[in-house]
């Protein structure tokens, strides 16, 4: 056999076998016949004759290959294995990929673009919400606003000066405004008994975050007080939360009684006034009565501090229900204790004192209130006893003062509060000849208008708001207009007991129509309130 023999049957046998591999091919060595010729002849040239080891990678075409290229059959197959090495290094679309980590662009939730108006829209709001979170000094013209208290939107701290202790139980609480407030365009605390007949306070129990009503103090007649001061009278209540974080506050310490300490603070909001007294007395009220149970005397102190010094004013009874005889007199005088004078009597059940029905004090008939300008009162009177007779010393018969003990048997009873209601100051103003002049729809002077009503109703107890479409009654001079007043003040029970029951309605409470004693005694004799407004604190 030639040699062109041998090579045609060479290429005969490669034909095919050339043309299934050069499919597979880069591109670049398909586009030119020439270079795929030139590819063929140096596969041929260089593939070597012995056998060759690939390292395996992630194909199984990547696999140890062995070639002895003993005649042409094994030349072609050498062949085929270099195309096939080739087509491996040109990785196809089914074959496994390497992982490569996501180059995308990380997409942002909010565009640029909108980040300017986003944050004006931000500095709004916050400049929206911090007049009602940290507000400002007032700016309203209504003087109740302006003092150190504010308008009565957030707690204002007060720093404890002084404490006086009144009973085991009960004690006065000294509060000076801070430092702050001491300025000449700040109106003083003591401008609010100017504005308001009965008003109080909110304290705070940080540590719950909850608030009740204090009613101040008003200044003590002829002493010299801080105009920027306040005082609350308070009781510890068990299971009292306010009650019993105030017993526990403390003013400063001298060096004298040991280590130097700061005074605790408490924080007040307010003032929210209550009712307006004078507006309601107008020119015909002559009289007003008040039944104070416990603290509830700080509510009657006010009164009188406001319509007492009126030219021509009213006159006044102040009943009060006391626990103990510690209330009304001092424990010690110059250390050591004062015997109290107990009244025989027999014993009462605790609590029995808000309750005028209870069987210790309906045995015996008539008054059981005694005055409170007897002998075992004026030998040691208590803080709140030496404010009453402050006032009595100042005002002489146009003030009565009459106390009531629980733990002897004593409660106010019916002809207590009959004398009271039937009591004229002088004979002109009698109901017989000055007759009621009063529209049953009056805001100020109709009891039926004030069923409804909550406190402080209907000029927020300022009398500086008083208008003239709330009082529905004539203003004629010879009909003057106005009523007397009865005011309880006192725990529930005790309004309950004397008052009747406030109501709740709509989140509020409201006054109610008059039940209790005074209610029971009306039905006897209908034309025993007639002259009267009586309200429920």
């Amino acid at each position: 056999m030639g040699a062109s023999t041998f090579i045609s049957a060479g290429g005969a046998a490669l034909r095919p076998i050339a043309g299934r591999s050069l499919i597979h091919i880069r591109p670049q060595l398909r586009a030119t016949p020439a270079a795929a010729a030139a590819s063929r002849s140096t596969t041929l040239a260089t593939t070597p004759l012995y056998p060759t080891q690939y390292p395996s990678r992630h194909s199984s075409a990547w696999t140890i290959r062995r070639m002895t290229p003993t005649s042409p059959s094994a030349l072609s197959s050498s062949t085929t294995t270099r195309y096939h090495r080739l087509k491996s290094t040109t990785p196809s679309a089914t074959a496994p990929q390497p992982y490569r980590p996501s180059k995308r662009r990380a997409r942002t939730f909010i565009s640029p673009r909108y980040l300017p108006v986003l944050l004006l829209l931000a500095v709004g709001g916050i400049a929206w919400d911090a007049q009602w979170l940290f507000p400002s000094t007032p700016q309203s013209n209504d003087p109740a606003e302006q003092t150190a208290l504010g308008p009565a939107r957030k707690f204002i701290p007060f720093d404890v000066v002084a404490r006086e202790q009144v009973s085991p139980t009960s004690f006065i609480l000294t509060l000076k405004a801070p430092p702050s407030s001491h300025s000449s365009n700040v109106p003083s605390i003591s401008s609010l008994w100017d504005i308001f007949d009965l008003w109080c306070v909110e304290v705070k129990q940080p540590q719950i975050q909850v608030a009740r009503e204090y009613t101040p103090l008003p200044p003590v007649p002829g002493s010299s007080y801080d105009e920027d001061t306040l005082r609350l009278y308070v009781r510890a209540v068990r299971g009292g939360e306010v009650s019993t974080y105030l017993s526990r506050l403390a003013p400063p310490s001298s060096p004298s009684d040991g280590p130097a300490t700061k005074g605790d603070k408490v924080e007040l909001r307010g003032p929210h006034g209550e009712f307006d007294l004078r507006s309601r007395l107008g020119k015909r009220g002559d009289r007003v009565v008040f039944l104070a149970g416990g603290t509830g005397i700080a509510s009657a102190l006010q009164a009188a501090h406001a319509v007492l010094p009126l030219a021509d004013g009213p006159s006044m009874t102040i009943f009060w229900a006391v626990r103990s005889r510690d209330e009304i007199r001092e424990q010690l005088v110059g250390g050591h204790t004062v015997p109290p004078q107990v009244k025989p009597s027999s014993s009462s059940p605790s609590g029995s004192w808000w309750n005028p029905f209870s069987s210790s004090s309906t045995n015996t008939p008539g008054s059981q209130a005694e005055a409170l300008l007897s002998a075992d009162t004026l030998a040691a009177p208590s803080p709140i006893s030496r404010d009453l007779l402050a006032l009595k010393v100042k005002y002489g018969d146009k003030l009565d003062v009459r106390v009531v003990v629980d733990q002897e048997g004593t409660a106010v009873r019916e002809a207590d509060l009959s004398a009271a209601l039937t009591l004229q100051s002088s004979p002109t103003t009698s109901a017989g000849t000055t007759p009621t002049h009063a529209v049953e729809g009056c805001k100020f002077h109709s009891q039926t208008a004030h069923v409804g009503m909550v406190d402080g109703a209907p000029n927020a107890g300022k009398r500086s708001l008083f208008k003239q479409d709330d009082c529905a009654c004539s203003a004629d001079d010879a009909a003057p207009r106005g009523k007397n007043v009865f005011v309880v003040s006192g725990p529930e029970g005790f309004v309950q007991a004397y008052a009747g029951a406030k109501l709740w309605r709509d989140g509020g409470q409201l006054q109610g129509p008059v039940g209790g004693k005074l209610g029971a005694m009306q039905r006897r004799n209908p034309d025993i309130l007639k002259d009267w407004i009586v309200l429920k604190l």
